[in-house]
């Protein structure tokens, strides 16, 4: 059902959808109700989103009456919300809600003065109010430097301005919205890769359609309209075979993508943007995203050198994506921790990005020959312990994933190396590892060919499908309780297999096992080149 229609259905019932839940709101509204205990409801609640339905009914066959009821839930918003006001929501005046909201009460405001239902107070009290919207907006002071949410305020001071330039300060804000802007891109965006920085390919797409609205009304210069072009391209590389997302940093699992990265040009091969710290390998049912930096402490989570694997359009190994914002929810908390991605462990102990500098990208190397690939990074965030952690992947789409993993330290150590198993996978344990399968046809193995022994240990985990919402999946876990170099091969056919596993230094030899017949393949670091050759 398209939200025109089932505003037609529900809106003369005062009833709107917040945030996924179907809602009574009839002037006067309580403002401050929190129906779900979620702070995502209020936020969504005080975007006044839900009038959306309206405008699309007044968009399609011209309705006074729509209007009316958008025009009086806004009057009513107004005077239960006033700026600094006590008692008020923690929401009502939210950056982002303000950026969000101030547009739309303009369309309304000029949409009931089209259709004949505006009275001359009422036009005073709406136009006072976005006024305030603007003041806010433009407050330096409560701007989101550095941060996805100044990018709304910047948009929403924009589209006010474009929609009612007879202010007073439209002028100024204008330019100050623009001047904010590029600064605020430069701060969140990677201008040499064309990507977002806030580790999470969901806000890519984010800053990816705020640029598009705003190239469409003209208010991007020439290197901010290249830039964005540049982040569309971009974005497809972040796109899982299935046409969702992957479930990397603060982004849902199956978040849908917009048709043109879903349907259009669908790039296969390698792309490593190595200021971002993201390395994808991506062909029509194969995707592989390898991720490696750490930037800020917006939507971070602690997956450095975690990865997510998607075999002929089913994901294998994945990570949890997003609980939902409430910091000290225990689900949010594993969500982000160490303990919920597929990292590298010492002594059995959870690593944090918190209180630790951001280094930026620790992607070093990559190469590719033919069907393999291979990408290496580093652990900055362990390095607190005394161990130094390179990880190299090497991979043959639809064939095989070998993990390697260095570690020194001056100190004895225990390491474990754990894979989130991506649900609706059975998991059945072996000597060295496990068997993979699924009634979708996954038949796959997961073995440690490390030198040393490993205890291979399957427990609970959890990933988050949608808002507060969980899903429990399986965890293996190879622990290790020495050993200065660790393999582990995910064999995505069954008649693949290792013969052996070398890493010593810069090169790493692999012998591959098809049927009876074996390869030796060479992967040796040449600076942030890896070169692969068969012997």
């Amino acid at each position: 059902m398209r939200h025109t229609d089932q505003a037609r259905v529900e809106w003369p019932r005062d009833r709107f959808e917040v945030f996924g839940h179907m809602t009574e709101l009839r002037p006067p509204i309580d403002w401050t109700q929190d129906p779900l205990g979620q702070r995502s409801w209020r936020y969504h609640l005080h975007t006044l989103g839900f009038l959306q339905v309206l405008i699309g009914v007044d968009r399609e066959r011209e309705s006074p009456e729509a209007v009316a009821k958008a025009l009086a839930i806004i009057l009513d918003w107004i005077g239960a919300n006033p700026r600094d006001g006590r008692g008020v929501s923690d929401f009502a005046w939210y950056d982002m809600a303000v950026g969000l909201r101030a547009p739309l009460a303009a369309v309304v405001l000029r949409n009931a003065a089209c259709r004949g239902v505006l009275t001359e107070d009422d036009a005073i009290t709406v136009l006072r109010s976005l006024s305030e919207h603007g003041a806010a907006l433009a407050d330096n002071t409560k701007y989101a430097h550095g941060h996805n949410h100044g990018l709304f305020q910047d948009e929403g001071l924009l589209s006010l301005c474009a929609q009612l330039p007879f202010l007073e300060e439209a002028q100024r804000w204008t330019a100050l919205a623009l001047e904010r802007l590029e600064a605020t891109l430069r701060a969140t965006v990677s201008f040499a890769d064309a990507t977002h920085l806030e580790h999470s390919p969901a806000y890519h797409f984010v800053i990816v359609n705020i640029l598009g609205r705003l190239a469409e009304r003209g208010l991007l210069n020439e290197d901010l309209s290249e830039l964005a072009e540049r982040m569309r391209r971009a974005a497809r590389w972040l796109v899982l075979p299935d046409g969702t997302l992957p479930p990397v940093g603060d982004t849902p699992p199956a978040r849908p993508v917009p048709a043109w990265a879903k349907w259009g040009d669908r790039p296969s091969g390698m792309a490593v943007m190595p200021a971002a710290g993201f390395a994808v390998v991506r062909s029509s049912e194969s995707y592989l995203l390898l991720s490696c930096g750490y930037h800020s402490q917006a939507h971070k989570q602690a997956d450095d050198l975690s990865f997510v694997l998607v075999d002929r359009g089913e994901t294998v190994v994945t990570d949890p994506g997003v609980f939902a914002y409430d910091e000290k929810h225990p689900d949010r908390v594993y969500a982000r921790s160490s303990l919920a991605h597929n990292v590298l462990l010492v002594d059995g102990e959870e690593f944090t990005w918190r209180g630790c500098p951001a280094y930026g990208s620790a992607l070093d190397a990559w190469g590719t020959r033919a069907d393999w690939y291979a990408v290496e990074a580093h652990n900055p965030l362990l390095e607190p312990v005394g161990v130094v952690h390179r990880r190299r992947l090497v991979y043959s789409p639809a064939r095989m994933l070998v993990i390697l993993d260095a570690v020194t330290a001056q100190e004895p150590h225990s390491y474990s190396r754990r894979f989130t198993v991506a649900p609706g996978i059975e998991v059945e344990k072996h000597a060295r590892g496990v068997a993979l399968s699924s009634v979708g046809g996954l038949s796959a193995t997961l073995t440690d060919f490390s030198a040393v022994p490993v205890d291979v240990r399957v427990e609970r985990g959890w990933v988050f499908p949608a808002e507060r919402t969980r899903e429990a999946t399986t965890v293996v876990e190879l622990t290790a309780p020495r050993g200065s170099s660790f393999a582990t091969v995910i064999s995505l056919r069954p008649e693949l297999s290792i013969g052996g596993v070398a890493w010593d230094g810069d090169v790493a030899r692999l012998d591959v096992v098809d049927g009876k017949s074996m390869t030796t393949l060479w992967c040796e670091r040449r600076g942030h080149w890896l070169a692969i050759d068969p012997a």
